[in-house]
């Protein structure tokens, strides 16, 4: 291998390996700043295997366990502190439809790309 097919391996991978940015929303609930951070992709599997979803079968993925789930690994506060954890989880399930929930995991999902990936496979 050559030093610049190297060089062009050491860029490529620093492009991807090397970058951690994660897409972010903001979201305003009662005056209140929540972000919803774009999961990793292991945040992403456990949400899923969370869900319902097992490999090959994204179809049999709970609509509402996911929404929960992502809100409970995707939300945090403007200081990146994680706002939800395991604990919460009845009582985001138990939250009225159209509530803080709904909102929060909207934008989860948004970043998940789940419907990209979905059409990947």
């Amino acid at each position: 291998m050559s030093a610049k097919e190297q060089s062009l391996r050491d860029k490529l991978r620093a492009k991807t390996l090397g970058s951690s940015k994660r897409k972010e929303e903001t979201v305003e609930i009662d005056g209140e700043t929540f972000i919803v951070r774009q999961p990793t992709v292991a945040e992403r599997a456990l949400i899923l295997r969370k869900s319902g979803a097992t490999s090959g079968e994204a179809d049999k993925v709970d609509i509402a366990e996911m929404q929960v789930w992502a809100v409970i690994q995707c939300v945090y506060t403007p200081d990146g502190e994680r706002v939800f954890e395991e604990a919460d989880y009845e009582a985001l399930r138990n939250a009225p439809t159209g509530s803080y929930v709904d909102k929060l995991a909207a934008a989860a999902l948004r970043l998940m790309n789940v419907a990209e990936v979905e059409a990947k496979n």
